[in-house]
């Protein structure tokens, strides 16, 4: 099969242990826009099909829709459930919701189709394995949310000794702590008080190149350094705060000192301040 064309249809890249997180989020946003997500939320019993207990006389309720029979169903229903591979018991005590029914198969085609073209081929025969879409979803998800320790270490051994990588900003450099931290809370939640911003902070700064050497060893030298924006705040409120662009004050705070000084000297803006 042509691949660029089956790259085309995706409407997420591959599944893989790296992007998994997202992965699931998109792909959830995709089927909710078609508008066939139920089907990774609701089975087809759920979504389709009605109990009812024939009464003592052996009347049985009637319906525009569906129909109740003891012994067969109507040969569009069969045909249908045929399709989607699904057995009934019988006595037959229920109905199924023709136009529902008719939804829910052509739905859970198109979300079986679209999951099989974003996934490798081992997590392919897991889902074919399953008698649902909606089944295949939540065996797929179970085999990459549980955290394996060997991950579990990784992200924190990243987290504890990150490493500043060629052409980063601050910005990006704080969001990836973030989000390793959001990683390693999940798979051990007693760390999440100890791993506060000011901590994180503490991983990132060993991490800045020569030219933030200045500025680190003012940071290390005055403990109680401020920061101006909207008010002289400590550093640690700076930090936790939750403020609508936390990052940039990252950014005015890890500038090279030289810049620092100069904005400082200027008289626009008062970068440092000792309390």
């Amino acid at each position: 099969m042509d691949t660029s064309s089956l790259q085309k249809k995706r409407p997420v890249e591959t599944l893989t242990y790296e992007n998994w997180e997202q992965w699931f989020d998109l792909f959830g946003d995709w089927a909710k826009g078609e508008g066939i997500e139920f089907v990774l939320r609701k089975t087809v019993i759920e979504y389709c099909y009605t109990f009812s207990v024939p009464s003592i006389s052996g009347t049985t309720p009637a319906s525009s829709e569906s129909s109740i029979s003891l012994s067969v169903r109507p040969l569009e229903i069969q045909d249908l459930l045929d399709s989607m591979n699904i057995q009934e018991d019988k006595p037959l005590l229920g109905e199924w919701n023709l136009t529902r029914l008719e939804r829910y198969a052509k739905a859970e085609s198109k979300v079986r189709y679209t999951i099989m073209i974003c996934v490798d081929d081992i997590d392919g025969k897991l889902i074919k394995d399953c008698g649902s879409v909606r089944t295949g979803w939540r065996t797929i998800w179970t085999k990459y949310s549980v955290i394996r320790p060997a991950t579990s270490r990784e992200e924190q051994i990243k987290l504890t000794n990150y490493q500043w990588e060629d052409n980063q900003t601050i910005d990006n450099a704080w969001f990836d702590i973030k989000t390793l931290r959001r990683k390693v809370v999940r798979s051990n939640p007693k760390l999440d008080k100890a791993y506060d911003d000011n901590m994180l902070l503490q991983f990132l700064m060993p991490a800045l190149p020569e030219d933030y050497a200045v500025t680190v060893a003012t940071l290390d030298a005055q403990p109680n350094l401020t920061v101006l924006d909207n008010g002289i705040l400590p550093l640690p409120a700076v930090l936790s705060r939750k403020l609508q662009k936390p990052a940039s004050f990252l950014q005015i705070l890890l500038e090279p000192a030289f810049d620092l000084f100069k904005a400082g000297a200027s008289g626009n803006r008062e970068c440092f301040s000792t309390s």
